[in-house]
């Protein structure tokens, strides 16, 4: 049994595999301290570059390799894109453009991201509200920090602010500490608890994200491949059972009404081991066909259908973006 197993290791080793790549956003933003957006000139770039220098694999022949377990072709890419955003459309017409069909992971929740959110009520304002300002204090607070943050800010903050991203651990403002404190507690918490973070955030959270523009270009939408990602892109894991199961199926079913076609691909909130449990994948295998993480790693002709790997695409030039794929397809995991 030893020997027969690792032999398959080094036979796997061998096989042609795909790259699926996760992409956010697709704008130009004066900031993202999340690091989940990239440029329309860098994307336009790492498109042509991926037409001439990689197999690009729709859904669709993605769906059928996997079923019918047949090796990629060589240096295979499939696209795919999280979260759901008002840029969609353009993103969609660019890869329609290019004769490029991808995966988009819609989630639906009432108001916009409370990334987007905290970016725009708490990061980008020269002045926060006198309402924004009282109910962000109380939630630090709450937190146990102490965090002062400035309710105005000079002219020239956000060329200090536009470079920054949460993940650097130095702040230029105490805005940003802020930003950084909220997120991880939004993130690593239930909200559904009613003395939770998400709950006192949504008293001001009154920006409400309408995808029915979005699903109003037909031709686009029936062009591109449309997932599930959950209705509100709540970490699964800090969920019950009966909350997870809720999170999924009415994501489901509203974009299957929008649609009129059931939906098969499925993508993790987040996306880390972390950020989803046994119970999670349960719920995935018995409503979807393929299900996507985003820890990094390459699929094969037998990867596990329900915990599919990707690599996630940040605001890179060509240069770096040409570096980066060399890294990722000859992973030979």
């Amino acid at each position: 049994m030893y020997i027969r197993k690792e032999l398959y290791k080094v036979k796997k080793r061998f096989w042609n595999k795909l790259s699926v790549l996760c992409y956010h956003k697709v704008e130009n933003t004066c900031a993202d301290p999340v690091n989940i957006t990239v440029g329309i000139r860098n994307f336009q770039k790492q498109i042509e570059w991926l037409k001439q220098s990689t197999n690009i694999i729709t859904p669709k022949e993605f769906e059928n390799i996997l079923i019918d377990r047949k090796e990629f072709p060589k240096k295979s890419v499939m696209l795919t894109f999280d979260d759901g955003y008002t840029s969609y459309h353009n993103t969609m017409l660019t890869l329609k453009e290019h004769s490029i069909p991808a995966v988009f992971f819609i989630s639906t929740p009432e108001n916009i991201f409370y990334w987007d959110f905290l970016l725009e009520r708490l990061i980008l304002p020269k002045s926060i509200s006198n309402k924004d300002f009282q109910l962000f204090s109380v939630i630090i607070d709450s937190l146990k920090l102490s965090i002062n943050i400035e309710k105005s800010l000079g002219a020239d903050s956000l060329e200090k602010i536009k470079d920054w991203k949460i993940s650097s651990h130095s702040y230029p403002f105490e805005r940003c500490r802020a930003f950084s404190a909220i997120a991880s507690k939004l993130e690593n918490e239930n909200p559904f608890n009613n003395y939770s973070i998400y709950n006192k955030l949504n008293k001001i959270n009154n920006s409400s994200k309408n995808i029915d523009s979005l699903f109003s270009k037909s031709n686009l939408i029936n062009y591109h491949t449309i997932g599930s990602h959950t209705s509100n892109h709540f970490n699964l894991s800090k969920l019950s059972p009966r909350q997870q199961k809720k999170e999924i199926i009415v994501n489901k079913v509203k974009l299957e009404k929008f649609l009129n076609k059931k939906i098969k691909f499925f993508a993790y909130p987040f996306g880390s081991r972390l950020h989803y449990n046994d119970y999670s994948v349960k719920l995935a295998q018995n409503h979807f066909k393929f299900s996507f993480s985003n820890f990094e790693g390459n699929i094969h002709k037998d990867s596990n259908h329900s915990e599919l790997p990707r690599f996630l695409i940040r605001n890179w030039d060509i240069d770096e973006f040409k570096i980066k794929m060399k890294k990722f397809t000859d992973d030979k995991k």
